[in-house]
């Protein structure tokens, strides 16, 4: 199995959705040096993948996300593409809406994932799936999505589907399967500061309209699934550590003392993370 390490490069985001959890404290983000960035990504095609009992396969795989990624432009594409050029695999996760801007960020990707909590524009409205007035319709992810695929023909194809207060009758994550993709992840909202997340109830009501058992690309991932069970990187450069609904728990910065060290100080458990693949 394949050691997956999410670094989220950037706070800033274009869209403002009311449950996210990608704020971090005091981190100066280390994106516009190159030099520390680099440091980064070279950190992570060098890191030990025997971790405890467990020895994942190379290569490592990043994926690069937010805040939105894509707000950064031609760096993001340059960062991708020289982590690919380091034996990398690489991914990203975006919101789409600046996708078709710098579409050639395709060509370096083995892997895109779009978040997408709902194909209303009502209702993304009400998340906070907006940049301004302007939402991303369903024709225009559509239409983006055929043109990645066009573009590299090998590249995998994810979707991200958080239910929330909002979208938890409807049936996205469903509609999601006319474009094929190879995995669709139904996530429950994580409890942070003053969100609560939603009822259980309501979460098996959207798990039970939008799963059934001839679609074997859909993982359904609860509170639980996710702590502790993820290797994240904050915009500072720092492991950070999910399970406190309030605040972090971090790491000294990679590109200082060194991936490996920076691993130890932070909680991660295999098990979990394999249960999750």
């Amino acid at each position: 199995m394949q050691l997956v390490i999410n670094w989220h490069i950037t706070e800033n985001c274009n869209y403002k959705c009311f449950f996210c959890f990608s704020e971090w404290k005091n981190a100066k983000e280390i994106w516009p040096c190159s030099a520390d960035a680099l440091q980064i990504i070279k950190e992570v095609s060098t890191i030990n993948t025997n971790i405890g009992n467990h020895k994942f396969a190379r290569p490592t795989r990043l994926n690069f996300a937010g805040g939105e990624p894509l707000v950064l432009g031609n760096k993001l594409v340059e960062y991708i593409r020289t982590a690919k050029e380091m034996g990398l695999e690489t991914s990203l996760i975006t919101n789409g809406f600046l996708l078709k801007k710098h579409i050639e960020v395709a060509d370096s990707l083995d892997m895109l994932g779009i978040s997408v909590d709902s194909l209303d524009e009502s209702t993304n409205m009400k998340i906070g799936r907006n940049c301004g007035s302007k939402v991303l319709s369903q024709g225009e992810l559509f239409e983006v999505v055929k043109s990645v695929q066009q573009r590299n023909p090998n590249i995998k194809l994810k979707f991200n589907s958080v239910v929330n207060k909002y979208n938890w009758k409807s049936t996205v994550a469903k509609d999601l399967q006319k474009l094929l993709p190879n995995k669709v992840k139904i996530l429950r909202q994580l409890p942070f500061k003053e969100e609560k997340g939603i009822s259980d109830a309501e979460f098996a009501h959207f798990v039970c309209q939008n799963t059934s058992k001839d679609q074997t690309n859909v993982v359904v991932e609860d509170n639980e699934d996710m702590i502790n069970s993820y290797l994240m990187i904050d915009p500072a450069g720092r492991f950070f550590e999910n399970g406190n609904p309030q605040e972090y728990f971090y790491s000294d910065p990679i590109h200082k003392v060194g991936i490996d060290t920076a691993m130890k100080q932070v909680k991660f458990n295999p098990e979990i993370f394999k249960k999750r693949y």
